[in-house]
């Protein structure tokens, strides 16, 4: 997994989980205050960017724009941006710069936390397996969040993590990691202990891509999910 500058607001991810409750982005997003993302929308940038390749023409708009954008590494890799001159929003820039490549740009907000995530165009044949992935990633991802809220000490709600994990070939998560701590050690350890005994009763597809990464965000106005309040466990 590689990321560019936190200022910069680029960030790739070697498979996606993408869940409205529990993913958002890494510590790279931007904290918005009320009416921000209005203001946001009405701001236009002055682009420059000639057909590049497509990493180095998102880290361009970066720059420029400081909207965090997420992607797969291996979504981005040989394609090729379309060329974009002029003054335009940081959505427009955006769709304009993917045009062609095969990708599209969903916009992405909850709370305090905006960012754009890339994924491939529907009708794409080059990713045959996305819907695929996306499916199991959203059975994965509901199962992580469930056994979170299930622990007393790592119940998501009150801190941010951003977690790594693989799934090996029976469902049960591995070498699971802590990219961005919780910023409390006992809850860190609480968090993975909790990924270490996480079993899906579904193996995941043989060519889903790997590690998964996963963020956990605080509980805020507009989260859509959170833990239910039902009985915890103690001890973790």
């Amino acid at each position: 997994m590689t990321a560019s500058s936190a200022l910069v607001g680029v960030l790739t991810l070697t498979g996606c989980l993408v869940n409205a409750g529990a993913f958002a982005t890494q510590t790279v997003v931007q904290s918005v205050s009320p009416g921000q993302n209005e203001q946001d929308e009405a701001e236009l940038f002055s682009f420059d960017i000639g057909s590049v390749p497509l990493l180095s023409a998102l880290q361009q708009y970066a720059t420029l724009t400081r909207h965090p954008t997420l992607f797969r590494s291996e979504l981005v890799a040989d394609r090729t941006s379309t060329a974009i001159r002029g003054v335009y929003s940081a959505e427009a820039a955006l769709h304009l710069i993917l045009k062609g490549s095969g990708l599209i740009a969903e916009e992405f907000n909850s709370g305090g936390s905006h960012a754009f995530i890339l994924k491939a165009a529907p009708d794409n044949p080059a990713d045959k397996g996305a819907q695929r992935w996306a499916a199991y990633s959203r059975l994965l991802q509901q199962h992580v969040w469930q056994r979170l809220c299930r622990s007393a000490n790592a119940a998501p709600g009150q801190y941010r993590a951003l977690l790594r994990f693989r799934v090996d070939a029976v469902g049960q998560i591995r070498q699971p990691a802590l990219l961005a701590s919780t910023g409390d050690a006992g809850r860190d350890k609480a968090v993975l202990g909790v990924l270490q005994q996480t079993k899906m009763d579904l193996a995941p597809p043989a060519d889903l891509p790997q590690p998964l990464t996963m963020l956990i965000v605080p509980n805020d106005a507009e989260a859509s999910a959170r833990c239910d309040g039902g009985s915890q466990e103690t001890g973790q």
